[in-house]
Parts: C-alpha cells; sequence; structure tokens
C-alpha cells in the first residue's frame, strides 16, 4: 500500500518536527548513535553553512571556496571543552549532543572552522589554545568574533 501526502502535509509535519522540544539526551546514549548518523549531523550543519553570510564571508576572507567545508574532517569525541582544532582535525565534545538537537551549536563549527582555514589557509601558524593566556590568544580571539557574528546574523 502506498501513501501520498499533500504538500500541505509534509509542510505541517516538517514545521511540528522542527518546533516540538527535542528530548534531552544522556551522554550514554549519544555516545550509542551510529558513526553514520553522526556523519549526516555533521554534513546537515555543513550544508547550512554553505549559504551563511558568515562563513561565506570567512571563505572570502580566506580566498577558498564555500564548498571547502565539505573537506573539514569534523568528528564528536571526549573533550573537556565544547570543541577542538587540533592538526586541521575539528572535534566536538559528545555533550553537545545531549540537547538532542546539535544544529542549535552550529556556532561552535563556525569558532572551530576559523582555526581550521587559519591553520591550513592562513598567513602564519596557528597559537593553541594552551599556549599562553587563552583570552590573550589572537586566534581564540578570532574564532570567538566569528562566532559572534554568526550568532548575530
Amino acid at each position: 500500500m502506498s501513501y501520498l501526502l499533500s504538500s500541505a502535509a509534509i509542510h505541517i509535519f516538517v514545521y511540528c518536527w522542527i518546533t516540538m522540544p527535542k528530548q534531552k539526551l544522556t551522554i550514554e546514549q549519544v555516545k550509542k548513535i551510529s558513526p553514520k548518523t553522526l556523519l549526516k549531523i555533521i554534513q546537515r550543519a555543513k550544508n547550512y553553512l554553505k549559504t551563511n553570510d558568515v562563513w561565506k564571508d570567512m571563505c572570502k576572507e580566506y580566498n577558498v571556496d564555500v564548498n571547502v567545508i565539505d573537506l573539514i574532517p569534523m568528528k564528536f569525541g571526549d573533550l573537556e571543552v565544547s570543541a577542538r582544532t587540533s592538526r586541521g582535525v575539528i572535534t566536538f565534545s559528545w555533550k553537545l549532543l545531549e540537547g538532542g538537537d546539535f544544529f542549535k551549536n552550529v556556532h561552535y563549527v563556525i569558532h572551530e572552522s576559523e582555526h581550521f582555514l587559519g591553520q591550513c589557509y592562513g598567513e602564519h601558524p596557528t597559537q593553541g589554545a594552551s599556549d599562553g593566556n587563552y583570552l590573550d590568544n589572537k586566534d581564540e580571539q578570532a574564532g570567538f568574533q566569528r562566532q559572534l557574528e554568526y550568532i548575530d546574523d
């Protein structure tokens, strides 16, 4: 038996799914999410950012195409902080998935992607977060600036 849904019914379903409160997950549940689903979550964020003005401006400044985001390695892992970029790989804390909606945390993708672009396309090596005073670190300040631009957008 085949069911055909009207366009209106599909829009209502999508609206309800998007606006319904997401179920909070435990860290144990989050760590059991399949790698395939985790990759889909990350890809959804990447696809969205390709259309975002802050991301487009970042790419212009580094003279790279917006699709470079598809080449940035991203994963979830055990971290004491929300996210980290090391040697061109972005790792997000499992904790960012506990709310049931990673999309609300896309500003971390912007922040860490600023570090990625600086590390891979910048004119000088970036300073690590643990090298000296964190708040005086110009590379961290650049990441926070991009994050704020995204949040304000």
